[in-house]
């Protein structure tokens, strides 16, 4: 399925087969036993997803929001193992750009004054960050709330 936006009539019916069928493509790929093949999923992949998943992210309809949060909580998890480092045999970066580059739309949700896509957004930051312990991914959380901050908007939790 095609999960891009390609304008405000598109079937949102679509995009939302396309996460579901991605997030049972990465269910699978966290089964997977370690082995020597080259990763699954490599820097094409990720920039493949940036646009059409971060256009989901910020879609009005909470739907589409939950799904592609969750696309990105299998994604952290599939990617890496229960310390946090990446499983190479699915990708060598633990899916770490595709997770940063998400960063910024979930902080936007987080801050959207729609509690149910925030609550879905801060679950799906507290997740991808517990299967990753990546410092690229929590500075780029710290930095995103630090600017926030600054502009005094009270969505960071204490």
């Amino acid at each position: 399925g095609n999960f891009e936006d390609t304008g405000p009539d598109r079937d949102w019916g679509d995009r939302n087969e396309a996460l579901l069928a991605l997030q049972r493509l990465f269910d699978e790929a966290a089964r997977i036993e370690e082995n020597d093949d080259e990763a699954m999923f490599d820097a094409e992949a990720w920039r493949a997803l940036r646009l059409p998943l971060q256009q989901c992210l910020r879609d009005p309809r909470s739907h589409l929001v939950r799904e592609a949060c969750g696309l990105l909580a299998k994604i952290a998890h599939a990617c890496n193992d229960e310390r946090g480092l990446p499983k190479q045999w699915v990708s060598r970066d633990g899916g770490r750009p595709c997770l940063r580059d998400a960063t910024p739309a979930l902080f936007e949700l987080l801050g959207s004054g729609n509690k149910l896509n925030g609550r879905v957004a801060d679950d799906c930051l507290v997740s991808v960050i517990d299967s990753t312990r990546s410092k690229h991914l929590v500075g780029a959380v710290f930095e995103h709330a630090s600017v926030k901050r600054a502009g005094k908007a009270p969505f960071v939790r204490e």
